[in-house]
């Protein structure tokens, strides 16, 4: 099995601060046996020594101060790249595709969507309105609205928003030419927009 190739770094940055083996066992909650079996591994996968050690004192060795040196730019980079990520998990920014019903996207999620824009300025949002059934994932879109069912949800994350309340009504002139509806039923035959 191969090794990973950035496995010992953390711990020979920990040793190089903590200034001994003991030190950086104790801060990485491992024995001082492992520890220094992880930094003869990581010399040995690197081909040098690292450090010069004597039972008072541990000091780098040149290839040790560069490698060290190394790390360190590596680890602020990669420090500055987690910060990056952080601050758009906190600050909405990019674009974002939705995909939403006509009537329902109009009246109640655009006025939704655009205070978003008023609030992360960011942010820029691409709406389709469309009742047609889309492939979100193959179509691109980030977010889709759908009212009714959803078939194959196992490859989306979706969540219930809402219930919608659906009624009939008939003119009261319409009723008193025809008749009361009573049943579902009653329907038949009548006409209807």
């Amino acid at each position: 099995m191969a090794t990973p190739r950035f496995d010992g770094v953390e711990l020979f940055l920990q040793i190089v601060e903590s200034g001994n083996l003991t030190e950086a066992a104790e801060r990485l909650n491992l024995t001082r046996s492992a520890v220094g079996k992880g930094l003869a591994r990581l010399e040995a996968r690197l081909g040098t020594c690292l450090l010069q050690r004597s039972t008072r004192r541990q000091r780098l060795t040149e290839d040790g101060q560069a490698y060290y040196e190394h790390c360190l730019r590596a680890l602020a980079e990669l420090e500055a790249a987690e910060s990056v990520l952080e601050s758009g998990r906190q600050q909405p920014r990019g674009r974002l595709r939705a995909s939403l019903p006509l009537a329902f996207g109009h009246h109640y999620a655009a006025p939704a969507l655009w205070g978003l824009l008023d609030r992360f300025a960011q942010l820029e949002i691409d709406i389709s309105f469309s009742d047609r059934l889309i492939d979100v994932a193959q179509e691109g879109f980030d977010l889709a609205v759908r009212i009714g069912a959803l078939p194959d949800t196992d490859r989306l994350s979706a969540r219930r928003l809402g219930e919608q309340a659906i009624g009939l009504a008939a003119a009261p002139a319409y009723l008193q030419r025809v008749g009361r509806i009573e049943r579902l039923e009653d329907l038949a035959g009548h006409r209807g927009i």
